[in-house]
């Protein structure tokens, strides 16, 4: 991963704390990271992303990975690459659950 999509990650995450901060890795012309909105019940124990905030991630490229913060662990930002962890994958596969609490856990951690 480049140098700037790191920092960008890793000030996201110092700006969220101690929330957990989650985001997008999106891959267009150029890989960004798009910093999304923490919309959980619970933002200092898990994430869930906004919807409005994955379909605009979209609009910039394919969706290849989420990133979340973990707050209070000893690496400050995780990646994961869509479908790689069962939490995720329904996110990715259906954006639209990513604003609901599914009862398998879909779109939060």
């Amino acid at each position: 991963m480049r140098k700037h999509i790191l920092t960008a990650i890793q000030t996201h995450a110092a700006a969220e704390y101690p929330k957990e901060c989650c985001g997008l890795l999106a891959l267009g012309r150029k890989q960004q990271y798009f910093p999304c909105k923490n919309i959980a019940t619970e933002p200092n124990e898990e994430f869930c992303i906004a919807p409005e905030d994955y379909a605009a991630a979209e609009d910039l490229g394919e969706v290849i990975g989420i990133v979340h913060s973990s707050p209070g662990r000893h690496q400050p930002a995780v990646t994961a690459r869509p479908g790689d962890v069962r939490s995720h994958s329904n996110a990715l596969a259906h954006p639209e659950l990513a604003g609901r609490r599914p009862a398998d856990g879909g779109a939060h951690r």
